[in-house]
């Protein structure tokens, strides 16, 4: 079997230019670019919050010190005790409630935007019913995949943890540390594959078989199994595309003297600009499946003429009509 990695990418962006320009539909854009968003929501975004921390004295106009928060307190002590409640309940808020709320979104999210890829079209209301059971049960694997990913990753980490506990405060080799970090570098590519085989290959599979996330892993397995190293070069390339597209967007800003750049890091505002980039890459992973079983096929095929090759030929002309026999009346 001959694999291609081009001719998945020039397919994908053949889609993506029929679906963004021909023809270009703003209204289009904008409630396409809202499910991209949606399916985007866990995979990193524009930036984080940037909390300014307010200085513990400040001086006014006339020279005096104006308490700041620990002072207004009383007691550092005190404030540091806050400050570690503060921390914790907000990241116990994040991990309970925002964290899986946003997971749940994104998973439904997911399917809304294939499917609007895949029939070329820009609905909000009917894919979010209609895949309601697939998107639901990714939500599942999704965090279930989290929590085991904090456990292995802890594990990795413990070799680190019990020698800087034993040895303390004193410098180790950097060699050393190297080897320690070793089993978490590991572990950490092993989930990032993970993680971008399940977006990239199940949720295709998901879709066209309206099947679990679990059992699209059944079905997907053997497949991966077979070709994993084309799947792993897949991900590098995915990885090349993604720096050249980030490269593009840094010219622009700079071109652009940084106004292209504010559009960019509004999160709704960003996606919709870079929508025909996310439509590629939602198609590249589905046009590359597609090339290992004609199962995996979830795209219509594209026209001669769409797809780059030779139009169609022509009908022939009609040909001279019949000649009337004798008249035997």
């Amino acid at each position: 079997m001959s694999i291609s990695y081009t001719e998945p990418l020039s397919r994908a962006v053949e889609r993506a230019t029929n679906i963004c320009f021909r023809p270009f539909d703003l209204g289009k854009w904008f409630v396409l670019g809202f499910a991209c968003w949606l399916a985007r929501l866990t995979e990193g975004g524009s930036g984080g919050l940037n909390v300014p921390v307010p200085p513990i004295g400040e001086r006014s106009a006339e020279g005096a010190v104006v308490p700041g928060p620990v002072a207004a307190i009383g007691d550092p002590e005190m404030f540091g005790v806050a400050l570690v409640g503060l921390v914790i309940g907000c990241a116990v808020l994040f991990f309970l409630v925002l964290l899986p709320l946003l997971l749940w979104i994104g998973s439904r999210g997911q399917f809304m935007f294939l499917d609007n890829v895949v029939h070329d079209r820009a609905l909000i209301q009917e894919p979010w019913k209609e895949f309601k059971v697939e998107g639901n049960s990714l939500f599942l694997w999704r965090l279930g995949f989290i929590l085991v990913a904090l456990a292995v990753v802890a594990l990795a980490l413990t070799p680190a943890g019990l020698f800087i506990w034993r040895y303390g405060s004193d410098q180790p080799p950097v060699m050393t540390m190297l080897l320690l970090l070793a089993p978490l570098l590991l572990v950490a590519f092993g989930l990032a594959y993970i993680d971008f085989f399940l977006r990239a290959f199940v949720v295709p599979i998901m879709y066209r078989e309206r099947i679990k996330a679990t059992a699209a892993w059944r079905r997907f397995g053997p497949t991966l199994k077979r070709h994993l190293g084309s799947f792993l070069l897949f991900g590098l390339w995915v990885v090349i595309l993604a720096m050249a597209v980030v490269f593009g967007v840094l010219v622009l800003v700079v071109v652009t003297c940084c106004i292209a750049g504010i559009v960019l890091i509004i999160p709704y505002l960003g996606t919709v600009a870079l929508l025909p980039v996310y439509v590629a890459l939602r198609a590249l992973s589905v046009e590359f499946l597609a090339q290992f079983s004609d199962e995996f096929r979830i795209f219509p095929e594209l026209a001669p003429a769409m797809a780059g090759g030779a139009p169609p030929p022509a009908a022939p002309p009609p040909g001279p009509p019949p000649a009337l026999g004798p008249d035997t009346g």
